[in-house]
């Protein structure tokens, strides 16, 4: 595997309060999928945004069409692509993500990377705000 995973800013120190096993839960299994369906490059971005931080995962893979993005959160969705691949899940990553980033009251989403893959996104509030 010879894969390229760029940072591009530092995380810094944000004022998160969650359970840090659901959050480290749901970032490990997103970046799992970009490891697994990427081509070579993965790009994750943090910044501060709309009174929460934004973590942004970019892949070069396959990526998932429109069609599919509306179901892959939910439990043993998977699209053909990753049906077809020998080194697919069960379905039931994004399934964790979309439960704990929801129960810490932020939101996941998907959509096109400018990689040529998947982006997936995580919004979660600041404490105190």
């Amino acid at each position: 595997m010879n894969k390229t995973l760029d940072v591009t800013s530092h995380p810094g120190s944000w004022p998160l309060y969650c359970n840090p096993s659901a959050i480290g839960s749901a970032f490990e299994n997103i970046v799992r999928n970009a490891l697994r369906y990427s081509n070579t490059h993965i790009a994750v971005d943090f910044k501060e945004e709309n009174n929460g931080i934004l973590i942004t995962v970019d892949d070069d893979g396959p990526g998932v069409s429109p069609a599919d993005r509306e179901h892959i959160f939910r439990p043993f969705y998977r699209t053909d692509e990753a049906r077809d691949r020998e080194t697919g899940g069960t379905g039931l990553g994004l399934a964790i993500v979309e439960t704990a980033i929801s129960q810490h009251k932020g939101w996941v989403k998907a959509d096109d990377s400018p990689l040529g893959g998947l982006r997936l996104q995580i919004w979660l509030p600041e404490h105190g705000r």
